[in-house]
């Protein structure tokens, strides 16, 4: 009975994401179509992903039906998420689940082609031990698709330890771990926060409003989008090394 309450509940889940407005199916619609954009652009062949701090593991599971990987392993350290991410994942064979910390992958070296993590790193207080994780499981030439917070915060959280990073800042945190910076794309303008904010002030009605409707950055081109006050940054970068990502 249980088990059937709980592929009930995904199921249902899965249906609401694309069809109401709560602040994660806006962020699925919105920095998933960023991420893609920045996979898609580099021309990259299908790899071994690591989805780092994974959540629920949607995103990467999004990578996975596009195309864009071949095999998922998810590390999630918080107890409440990793549950989640183990259900959402339960039916993709092969997905691989653990619940550790991004400071100390319990992950071999040189074990994956990209590296995803999204909105994770404004939570980890000493990033220049999870930036340096993220080189070591690498392999050379693989990619590290970083999205964060750009600042300034909409609304400061207890759990973040800052408030996003600037371009430059989060370069300055990859950079001397031996990555190329490749490219950015920037999302969550004002205009599409403010709709936001609007459906999460009507309570449940809220969720009677598709996500299309708080979806204000659709057709802007990036530059139009980093011209307009973004929260939210992707950037891509690169591992040095004479290898490439499978």
């Amino acid at each position: 009975m249980n088990l059937r309450m709980a592929s009930f509940s995904l199921v249902v889940r899965r249906w609401l994401r694309g069809r109401v407005c709560t602040p994660n199916t806006i962020r699925y619609r919105i920095e998933y179509r960023c991420i893609k954009k920045l996979l898609t652009k580099e021309g990259m062949a299908p790899g071994d992903l690591l989805d780092a701090g994974a959540g629920s593991g949607e995103m990467s599971r999004l990578l996975l039906q596009d195309g864009l990987c071949r095999k998922i392993t998810g590390v999630e350290p918080f107890g409440p998420n990793y549950r989640l991410l183990v259900e959402n994942w339960s039916d993709i064979p092969g997905a691989k689940t653990v619940q550790a910390s991004l400071e100390k992958l319990p992950l071999g070296d040189h074990s994956f082609d990209l590296v995803l993590s999204s909105q994770v790193f404004e939570h980890i207080e000493k990033h220049e031990l999870a930036a340096q994780e993220v080189a070591r499981v690498l392999r050379p030439g693989g990619y590290a698709l970083i999205s964060v917070p750009h600042p300034p915060e909409i609304s400061p959280g207890e759990e973040h330890v800052r408030p996003g990073y600037t371009e430059l800042e989060l370069r300055a945190l990859m950079e001397p771990r031996g990555f190329q910076f490749i490219a950015a794309e920037y999302f969550f303008t004002h205009y599409s926060v403010r709709r936001l904010f609007c459906t999460v002030e009507l309570p449940w009605l809220g969720w009677l409003v598709p996500p299309a409707w708080a979806d204000r950055e659709k057709n802007l081109s990036n530059e139009q989008r980093r011209a307009m006050t973004p929260y939210g940054m992707a950037c891509l970068f690169q591992k040095s090394g004479k290898g490439k990502a499978k």
